[in-house]
């Protein structure tokens, strides 16, 4: 792949009208949904919160064990 193309393509990526898309598993059905840049912003930071969360819950098991 020439150094043209990666460059575009990284353009492309970060490009403000980007659609995102979200997947969503209900067993094993997936449905795609169409989702904004702000939209997919608020939810890798509800997962960053979740994941803390999630470690200090470990680690004060840890210590408790």
């Amino acid at each position: 792949m020439s150094k043209y193309n990666m460059t575009k393509k990284r353009e492309n990526y970060l490009s403000k009208d980007i659609e995102w898309r979200r997947t969503v598993s209900y067993g094993s059905v997936v449905i795609f949904e169409n989702i904004d840049e702000k939209k997919m912003r608020r939810l890798v930071v509800k997962e960053l919160k979740n994941y803390k969360v999630l470690c200090v819950r470990m680690k004060n098991q840890e210590e408790q064990a």
